[in-house]
């Protein structure tokens, strides 16, 4: 917990003992809660530091069935030029909503989809927390099917409303590898080998620090997934990096040759949205087809079984813990996490004159490469930059490069070209239908395998409720995405906080991204998603063709007085959807 923000947190109590200024009068204080989700890992990172600065005074992340918690390091909003308009906003001292508490274990997105649709939290084998008998969220990189939505109906009681499915974040998954491949001892000291990348290919971030830029084609890496390249010295991973061996120029060239470093694949275990992302794009791409990962059906949370090892590594250590690594399969390990420990571990120490290899490679949300700060204690992890599209251009895991991927592809369902609600508009299925917000993993085209931008790309998704059993919760729920979409402008002081604090592409002093999302990989849905989710789940828009019709709004709107939260008569308060019982929900 971090101490400073305690403490001012602390002074903000007592001040409110000796009563309140006029300025903070004039602020919206929520009422105190602790919302509580689970679900999808690759996307804690950002959702952490969000909720973060949303709520006080710390939100820890719960890491599946081993029962360990995580804090990563508060976001600092920090403009060049901040403005009374976009202040500056550091999280790790300040929160918008001090009284607001989330918490949310990591069991994989399948797990999510589960205690979701089955109104429990039966996925989260070990909980740090103190949970109630059900969830309030979870977050999915896959979409929910006909299957959830019938343990929806079946589990979840009828003051719940109906069924919510909403993509939240434009996700890229990076092929992850660390830049140090092995350790060389010369009897006089120890060396780090590291892959060397052509200098023109290294792709650094705003500072200059390099994050990656290994290049794959398509051919390449559906050759290495499908297990047929086995080795960092393979010939096609030469040509892709400009005809420049990967070599370390200080290893041994006749080594090099001969045993090479062997790629050691690490997949997930657990039911992974990431993993299904993953394999909806190896199946959409015809380079990939007739190997062990062409499952001739689109996405799945498991991997193929035909191509895992049985090697199984400690999530905390990354180190192998049973089984052994098989050349061309993966080696599997539970979390984003996880993958992090096992590709990022640390080399062993070889004796005199020997040499030790590491090699591994495996696929991750692309919040756990850098330069997404994922914590002191983190390895630093390089992403791939991967063929895009059917051109000559190689990309890597970044904000702009996702958004070019998703671009305008698509529209969400009964939307006009900017979004708002038209019933008459049924090419993308119908607003009232959860499935019709999420491409299924089935899809073979659009983000599978997009035209542009980086290649491995899809939607995280929030999974929530109509009805909720109290104020405290529905304003919880809406103003995580009052921040995420810039609908929320104005601390529990009534202060300014920045409409971009979570979307902002500027550059800092830093020369890196200051939002939240940029900062750390992943990007916002396009403003055509924002418009058509805000107006049909999170406010009461009657005009135009009436989407608040649909019967699927949370709340009418975000609050802007004290009075409006308190449900003073006349003071125009909070309603919730009418067809939500009050005291009963979620």
């Amino acid at each position: 917990m971090n101490s400073m923000k305690v403490q001012l947190l602390a002074a903000a109590a007592v001040a409110g003992l000796l009563g309140a200024s006029s300025a903070q009068a004039a602020g919206a204080n929520y009422p105190s809660v602790d919302l509580q989700g689970n679900g999808a890992s690759s996307i804690i990172v950002v959702l952490n530091k969000t909720q973060n600065c949303l709520g006080g005074p710390n939100n820890p992340i719960g890491f599946g069935a081993d029962g360990s918690t995580q804090t990563f390091p508060a976001h600092n909003y920090q403009p060049v030029s901040p403005t009374a308009g976009n202040p500056a906003y550091d999280c790790a001292v300040k929160s918008v909503q001090p009284n607001v508490q989330y918490h949310y274990v990591s069991t994989g997105s399948g797990g999510g989809k589960t205690d979701w649709s089955k109104f429990t939290t039966s996925a989260i084998a070990s909980n740090p927390f103190t949970y109630g008998s059900h969830i309030q969220y979870a977050f999915s990189d896959s979409a929910i099917n006909s299957g959830n939505l019938s343990d929806y109906s079946s589990n979840v009681p009828a003051s719940a409303g109906a069924a919510i499915q909403i993509p939240f974040y434009v996700l890229p998954i990076a092929i992850a590898y660390a830049p140090v491949y092995g350790k060389k001892n010369t009897g006089s000291g120890v060396q780090n080998l590291s892959f060397n990348v052509k200098s023109t290919f290294v792709v650094k971030d705003g500072a200059g620090n390099p994050t990656g830029g290994l290049r794959m084609k398509k051919t390449t890496y559906c050759a290495i997934m499908n297990g047929t390249i086995t080795n960092w010295n393979d010939p096609a991973l030469k040509t892709d990096n400009g005809g420049q061996s990967l070599m370390d120029p200080a290893d041994d060239t006749t080594r090099w040759n001969t045993t090479g470093v062997p790629i050691k694949l690490v997949g997930r275990n657990d039911n992974s949205g990431t993993t299904n992302l993953f394999t909806r794009h190896l199946d959409a791409l015809t380079q990939c087809n007739g190997g062990q990962m062409d499952t001739g059906a689109g996405g799945n949370d498991q991997l193929p079984s035909g191509a895992k090892s049985t090697a199984r590594y400690d999530k905390q250590t990354g180190a192998l813990s049973t089984g052994s690594e098989t050349a061309g399969k993966f080696g599997l390990v539970d979390g984003s996490d996880g993958i992090a420990a096992v590709v990022g571990q640390t080399i062993a120490t070889p004796g005199s004159g020997a040499t030790t290899l590491g090699g591994w490679l495996g696929y991750v949300g692309a919040d756990w490469v850098v330069p997404a700060t994922v914590g002191s204690g983190s390895p630093a992890l390089f992403s791939a930059a991967l063929q895009a599209g059917t051109g000559t251009s190689f990309k890597t895991p970044t904000t702009a490069n996702a958004q070019a991927a998703f671009g305008t592809t698509y529209l969400p369902p009964q939307s006009n070209s900017n979004g708002t609600y038209n019933p008459s508009v049924t090419a993308n299925g119908n607003r009232n239908y959860p499935l019709d917000w999420v491409l299924p993993a089935t899809a073979t085209t659009k983000l599978a395998n997009p035209a542009a931008g980086y290649p491995i790309v899809g939607t995280t998704n929030a999974l929530l409720y109509t009805c909720y059993d109290s104020t405290a919760k529905r304003l919880a729920v809406e103003a995580l995405a009052a921040l995420q979409f810039g609908k929320l402008t104005k601390d529990s002081t009534g202060a300014n906080i920045p409409a971009a604090l979570v979307t902002s592409t500027a550059k800092g002093s830093d020369g890196l991204p200051i939002g939240i999302l940029p900062r750390n990989g992943i990007a916002p849905l396009p403003g055509a998603w924002k418009t058509a989710i805000w107006e049909t789940f999170f406010q009461k828009i009657t005009s135009g063709n009436n989407p608040s019709s649909l019967g699927l709004w949370i709340q009418d709107k975000v609050p802007t007085t004290q009075a409006q939260i308190d449900g003073n008569l006349g003071n125009g308060e909070l309603l919730s959807n009418p067809s939500c019982t009050s005291g009963q929900g979620a």
